[in-house]
Order: C-alpha cells, then structure tokens, then sequence
C-alpha cells in the first residue's frame, strides 16, 4: 500500500525536475543570446569619419521631426539596432538637428550643407520655422545651402525654399496642397448600434463633440477651421515666397490656369514647378552627384 502511493508523489518530482531544468535552460539560452549580441555590437564599431577640407554635409531628415521621443523600451531599441533592423516609428529630435547645423557653421571643414529630405515625414510649421532659423544663421557665415530631391512634399518644400538653389529630378513632382483637417463622424453608426450617449456642449463653436451627434462638419466648424488652416497657410506661403522672391499669389492658381499651365508642358509636373519658379533646376541624380562633386569634391 505504502508503494502504490509513493510513485505518484516520484512521477511528480520528476516532472518538476525536469521543468526546472527546461527553466534553466532556456533562461540561459536566453543570457548568452543577448551577451553575444552586446559583445557583437561592441565590435561592430565603425571606424571614426575623417573629413576632409571642402566637404558637404548632407542633412538627411529621415522620420518625423519632434521635440521629445515617444517613449521606447532599451532592450528592444537595443535589439533593434544589435539586429540592424528599422525601427517602427522613426523619429528624429530637433535639438539634433539644430546641433548639426550649428556645429556646421563653425567647422572649417564644411563649405555647404545638401538638404536631402525624402524621408522627412510629419513636422508642425513651428518646428520648420527653428529648422530654417538656423539655416539661414548657416548661410549667413558665407557657406551655401542646396536642397536635392526627386520630389517635394509640403513640409519637404518649405525647408528646401531656404536653400541658395533647389534641385529636383526631371522626372520628379512638387506637391503644394495647402492645410486640411479630416474628421470621422459616428452619429448614424452609434444609432444602428443602439448606444445611448448623452452629450453635453455650451457654444456655437464647440465642435468637439460633433462626431458624435452629426454625420458631418457644421457650418460654425468649417468657419473656425477655415480660419486658423488659412492662417497657417497665409504664414507658410509668405514665408516661402520671401525665400524664393516671387510674388504670394503663386501659390494660389485656379484649376484652369493649372491645366493650361500642365497642358503647355505635356503635363510634365517638374517643367511646370520649374516654370513657376519654385525650383531652380532640373537634374537627374547622376547630374546632381556630378555637380556636388565640382562643388566639394568626392
């Protein structure tokens, strides 16, 4: 009797031997995975850069531009970059970007800074308007400032209009599409989910709760939202006409003279930006390399 009741109590020792075990494994396996890919990291260093006199510092902006980083976890950044992977959301600080075209300024070493801005993503006017500030300190120490692209998003545009030249691909585009706000309305999609909600607004110009008690923007809502878009796009406008000393109502064609404008380039996006004096010149990324090279050097 005292043997049929002991071999249940020794199976199970056994299996949480064997658990624990497994535990202990794994655990270790996991240790040594991330010790090696520190000790890989470490000497996987890049040699240090050497710069020669006459050099170019292309500024390339990858990512959103932001004030302070969304919060990350260290070992997964650490992962990240042991692994040589991407990130999800690439962002950029601008107090980087600040510090490196201040350094810029006073390096001997640097004759011009290239603008490369594709991959520059969301960015408020405001942290545009630090951006050219110190462009503009940076051209003012006698250096010269070129924006290259094989296109212009809006954002991309205002930064590159305070370059001393702006070039882009002949087969390229230039998008200006003013300011816009995009609101999701659920009025009619709350009802046929029978949800009860009860809504609480003091003011003709409280739209924030419109969403949830119309299927579209009031009349009060289109009426702010014009006003303080076009306030923004007035300043935007203003500022870059300045940089590129044309006149404000450039920006501002009717669709008939875009299409006839379109129609006397056979629809060629970049001749027509080239026209309209927003670029200065039209090259193909061979052109581009071989006359930053007559400027700089290799």
């Amino acid at each position: 009797m005292n043997e049929i009741e002991t071999k249940p109590k020794g199976i199970m020792a056994r299996l949480f031997s064997l658990l624990n075990s497994l535990r202990k494994v794994i655990v270790n396996l996991v240790f040594f995975t991330v010790l090696l890919l520190f000790i890989v990291a470490l000497n996987s260093e890049e040699e240090p850069l050497s710069i020669p006199n006459s050099a170019a510092l292309v500024l390339n902006i990858n990512g959103d531009v932001v004030e302070q980083k969304y919060e990350i976890d260290p070992l997964n950044t650490f992962l990240t970059e042991a692994l040589d992977q991407k990130p999800e959301r690439v962002e950029v600080l601008l107090s980087d970007i600040e510090d490196v075209i201040n350094h810029a300024k006073t390096d001997d070493r640097i004759a011009m800074i290239v603008l490369q801005l594709q991959g520059m993503q969301r960015s408020g006017i405001t942290k545009l308007k630090i951006i050219a500030q110190a462009l503009e300190e940076f051209k003012s120490s006698g250096k010269k400032v070129v924006a290259i692209g094989d296109q212009y998003s809006q954002n991309q545009y205002y930064l590159a209009s305070y370059a001393d030249e702006i070039w882009m691909n002949p087969n390229g585009w230039l998008m200006l599409d003013g300011y816009g706000r995009y609101q999701l309305y659920f009025k009619s999609a709350i009802e046929k989910l029978q949800i009860s909600q009860h809504i609480f607004r003091v003011g003709t110009y409280k739209s924030a709760v419109e969403p949830y008690m119309r299927d579209d923007m009031s009349e009060e809502a289109k009426e702010a939202n014009r006003a303080w878009l076009g306030e923004l796009w007035q300043q935007y406008k203003a500022d870059v006409a300045t940089q590129r000393q044309f006149d404000i109502s450039n920006f501002d064609e009717t669709t008939e003279d875009i299409v006839k404008k379109l129609q006397s380039t056979g629809g060629d996006v970049a001749l027509y930006a080239l026209n309209n004096g927003w670029v200065d010149e039209l090259k193909t990324r061979e052109q581009i390399n071989t006359a930053l090279i007559e400027e700089v050097g290799k």
